[in-house]
């Protein structure tokens, strides 16, 4: 008996884009060093093994579980392996989107406040070079891309996910500065709590308010039975443009 094929959520979309998207900053970052270090997706790959069983995205659970017997048996010894897994691995996430549009949207969304043309042109029409440059440096102009790409594609909590993990990023940059520590593994609440602590008799930054309201909205689409609607989903990429660009001027 055939085993039942299942479909995607859409968390399940930004989850296994993540993976793909580890494996392949992952290995572009490894195979550009003078010195060759092999990088460790064994995890990402596991994980992308389950697509075999997700309808339309069998391929790719394939590719991962080669690759996975692969790694285990010889590692990825060189930096010829480790740039033909990054290449594959950008195949492979592009692959992903088509197979979104083809099998899973059939009907862009027609957004309710953004302007569509907008959205869909490059992320200079939404931000100065130098905000642009500021994301890159910290990791997250890739999110915001994912984050706009989604909301077009009409995966509202897809869409949700990536803008909430890029505003916990910019968090985490504005507690290193402000206190001068690492991180760690902090949740987004406590780092929230000590920087009320920090701003006691500071002044604080007018977006502060902001970032824990979209904690609330975190919380809640984290449960798995709670969904962004469109609408929403389009407030809170606005919301997070508020805070990238209030928030830039206090990181710079």
């Amino acid at each position: 008996m055939a085993e039942e094929k299942k479909v995607l959520t859409p968390y399940g979309v930004y989850y296994y884009l993540n993976l793909l998207a580890s494996i392949k900053n992952k290995t572009e970052f490894a195979s550009r060093q003078i010195i060759y270090v092999a990088p460790n997706v064994t995890d990402e790959l596991k994980e992308l093994i389950t697509l075999k069983n997700v309808l339309g995205f069998e391929e790719i659970g394939k590719w991962a579980e080669e690759w996975l017997s692969f790694i285990r048996s010889h590692g990825l010894p060189s930096m010829q392996v480790c740039r033909k897994l990054y290449e594959q691995s950008v195949a492979m996430f592009n692959k992903f989107y088509e197979i979104l549009e083809r099998e899973y949207t059939l009907v862009y969304s027609k957004l309710e406040i953004l302007n569509p043309e907008k959205l869909r042109k490059d992320v200079e029409e939404i931000f100065d070079k130098e905000t642009i440059e500021w994301l890159k440096n910290i990791g997250g102009l890739t999110e915001f891309d994912y984050a706009r790409w989604a909301l077009l594609a009409g995966l509202p909590t897809a869409s949700g996910f990536y803008l909430l993990r890029l505003c916990e990023r910019i968090l985490r940059e504005l507690y290193k500065k402000e206190s001068g520590k690492d991180v760690k593994k902090l949740t987004w609440g406590k780092i929230l709590d000590e920087l009320e602590d920090y701003y006691k008799d500071k002044e604080r930054p007018r977006v502060l308010h902001v970032i824990k309201y979209l904690k609330d909205v975190r919380d809640s689409i984290a449960h798995p039975d709670k969904y962004l609607d469109q609408k929403k989903a389009e407030q809170l990429f606005n919301f997070v443009i508020t805070v990238i660009e209030e928030l830039r001027s206090e990181l710079l």
